[in-house]
């Protein structure tokens, strides 16, 4: 079972979601989850403070952590992983500011696909990279991705794309056929993929979300997969992700860097990722069943306000896609629920295609989620 924070306990936790909005404003912005750990994260963490188990991290050839996350990568999402090719890092963003540099020259082009989740722009800038931005095509409330112009992306000369699967924000996760296409796409362009795959194990129920390894195993060569369990366990803070290579080159061109070169993670974090990927299998169950309902809640309170293609289905994860340019608060609808006292993430920051849309994130408990609802609805 999910133990769910009203508003004012997920308050108090401190995190960045609620210490940024004042007193009296909802928050449904940042992904972070208004949800407690798995118990036995909690537990395995207390016990680790006991035995004052803060120091230096051991890597990835000191334990047997590499083994479990290989473990849970085929548990859980169907996927086939070598643990010699798990390399550590502190969070995806840092790993893919460390995969383009280490993997690509500086300067290279690497398609987006936009809207997209927006720190992919500043972390291309930061690993030196030529941002080829490539919109979603919308298909009425599912997002696809435009393979036609990804290949003329590859055709002019970029080197790589960044996959994020299931798609944030929108909720969707490219078919396997999509996947395959890409696969066709960068084989014969001699490109690199590298896949966000950190929101995947939230596939909802009735909803399909495909690790591009599946789709591509013969592509592996030229696969990077970045994750953690920060999204599907509620653990950000905790700084811990991980690297999959998909063959042995890539790994030990992957290792060749310094290992501080991958961002810093920490010994918490490791001790946190073992005990939810080890042990929480059916708490995730929960929390995905609990995460269904609410985007079922979002649905039924807009159906009657919003025109029947303004909500995305999403197939994964706990943001909601929101259209607002055919309500009354178009111009600035950020500004507007605002001052209704609800805090959403603007979709102009996930590219220019998400003007006029909001990303809402209903990883709250229900009480919570009403209200922020009843107050969007008064909004419109």
């Amino acid at each position: 079972m999910v133990d769910w924070l009203d508003a004012e306990d997920a308050r108090r936790t401190g995190g960045i979601k609620w210490a940024a909005v004042p007193d009296g404003t909802l928050a449904a912005w940042v992904a972070e989850m208004d949800v407690a750990p798995p118990p036995g994260v909690s537990v395995a963490l207390a016990d680790a403070v006991d035995r004052h188990a803060v120091l230096y991290p051991p890597l990835e050839s000191m334990t047997d952590l590499p083994t479990v996350i290989a473990g849970w990568h085929g548990r859980r999402l169907g996927q086939s992983v070598d643990a010699d090719r798990v390399l550590y890092t502190g969070d995806v963003i840092a790993g893919l500011v460390f995969t383009l540099r280490t993997l690509l020259p500086v300067g290279s082009g690497v398609v987006l696909t936009t809207p997209v989740y927006h720190p992919f722009f500043s972390s291309l800038d930061e690993a030196g990279m030529h941002q080829v931005r490539i919109p979603l095509l919308a298909e009425g409330r599912r997002f696809r991705l435009d393979v036609e112009r990804i290949g003329e992306a590859f055709a002019a000369g970029a080197r790589a794309i960044v996959l994020c699967n299931p798609h944030n924000p929108t909720g969707s996760a490219p078919t396997v056929d999509e996947l395959a296409a890409v696969g066709d796409l960068a084989e014969r362009h001699d490109a690199l993929v590298v896949t966000d795959e950190v929101h995947l194990p939230l596939t909802l129920p009735g909803r399909t979300a495909t690790p591009f390894t599946v789709a591509r195993p013969d592509l592996a060569g030229r696969t990077v997969t970045l994750t953690s369990g920060s999204k599907a366990y509620n653990l950000p803070g905790l700084r811990f992700a991980w690297l999959v290579a998909g063959d042995d080159a890539l790994a030990h061109r992957l290792r060749t860097p310094a290992f501080f070169a991958r961002g810093a993670w920490s010994g918490p974090g490791q001790v946190a990722a073992r005990a939810a990927l080890d042990g929480a299998d059916g708490w995730l169950d929960d929390l995905v069943a609990d995460l269904a309902d609410r985007h079922a809640l979002v649905a039924a309170a807009l159906a009657d306000r919003l025109p029947d293609d303004a909500i995305a289905v999403p197939d994964a994860s706990f943001l909601a896609w929101l259209d607002l340019r055919a309500t009354s608060i178009s111009a600035d609808p950020v500004a507007a629920l605002d001052a209704a006292g609800v805090r959403v993430s603007p979709g102009a920051q996930f590219g220019s295609e998400g003007r006029g849309h909001v990303r809402l994130n209903v990883a709250a408990a229900e009480s919570t989620l009403d209200r922020v609802l009843e107050r969007i609805v008064g909004a419109i």
